[in-house]
């Protein structure tokens, strides 16, 4: 147990932190690769968020068994959380937070024509992206204007 602990979630945080430093590096010499990078890192934690919740509705459609999804749950969501959050702080448009969400949300939308269960993770990124969206853009517009 300790072993898969060290192998799966050790790489993930190094990865998020070495993302956190090159953002910060970034964000200091160049804006449009910044905005690239920060639509990147939101656009991977974006799809990791869209995994965890497809995997949570097919065990409340009866697809998979809970005791399956534990583990790529805890994977997915640290992922995305870690994304997430390091790309919270960044002065960067709405846009930029938003999109990723919104993409992969029309992506669901447009599979729900063969697996109607996706409707409801297409609405979950949409709404998801537009709470993200605002939230992010409004943390990095409070911590340029107190720079």
């Amino acid at each position: 147990m300790t072993g898969f602990l060290l192998v799966s979630f050790v790489p993930i945080l190094v990865a998020a932190f070495l993302a956190n430093l090159l953002l910060n590096l970034i964000a200091r010499f160049n804006r449009p690769l910044l905005i690239c990078v920060t639509l990147t890192a939101v656009g991977i934690g974006a799809y990791a968020a869209s995994f965890v919740s497809d995997m949570a509705i097919s065990v409340w459609a009866g697809e998979l068994t809970a005791s399956a999804i534990v583990w790529p749950c805890f994977t997915w969501s640290l992922i995305a959380s870690s994304l997430l959050v390091i790309s919270a702080g960044r002065s960067v448009p709405f846009m930029a937070f938003a999109t990723p969400f919104w993409l992969l949300g029309g992506i669901a939308l447009f599979s729900s024509f063969i697996h109607p269960r996706n409707i409801i993770t297409a609405i979950l990124l949409v709404v998801g992206g537009v709470a993200y969206g605002s939230f992010a853009a409004q943390r990095g517009a409070s911590q340029t204007t107190s720079l």
